[in-house]
């Protein structure tokens, strides 16, 4: 769980700072879930990112929709299959998670402020590790895919790590057969 302070502080100092989503033909990925808390029993974070696999032609958008039951930010990162936790272990000790810093205005201080909601790292549109949309509470950020047919893009939230997804690059943004 790597939310903190500052992360709460992002959403109370970010909100004005996000814009709206482009066209309504964007392909749209809800957030859903929230904790869950039975004493003596458990506690669950259930956030996850729905649908997990998404289809989208070369040129086209992905929005993510905030309709969890939380108040905390996501991101929504391209990472690396590799780098993907697959244990509760690496869920815990991700070191890729710390990427989200790049989203401040000094990414070695927490308390700067936000100076960025996309984070862009490789070419245009979002497809290379390391490309991130933060998503504040109830945000609807959305990102264009130029990655060429066949390819696929993992993504995931570094506050949340297993909140993970897939976008499917197709000839024609649907499913294969």
């Amino acid at each position: 769980m790597r939310t903190s302070t500052a992360a709460a502080a992002l959403v109370a100092a970010c909100a004005a700072l996000v814009a709206a989503g482009p066209a309504a033909a964007a392909k749209v990925v809800h957030t859903k879930g929230g904790t869950e808390f039975v004493p003596n029993e458990h506690i669950a974070q259930t956030n996850r990112f729905l649908p997990r696999v998404t289809y989208v032609k070369p040129g086209g958008f992905v929005r993510w929709e905030d309709g969890d039951k939380t108040i905390e930010p996501h991101t929504v990162m391209v990472v690396k299959k590799t780098s993907l936790p697959t244990t509760v272990d690496e869920v815990f000790s991700c070191s890729i998670c710390e990427l989200w810093h790049q989203h401040l205005n000094d990414p070695n201080d927490e308390s700067s402020g936000i100076a960025r909601i996309k984070v862009k790292v490789g070419n245009p549109g979002f497809q290379t590790q390391g490309d991130s949309l933060l998503m504040l509470n109830k945000t609807r950020p959305a990102a264009q895919v130029n990655a060429p047919v066949g390819r696929i893009i993992h993504y995931m939230c570094a506050f949340h790590p297993w909140m993970q997804g897939i976008i499917r690059v197709t000839k024609t943004g649907k499913a294969p057969s």
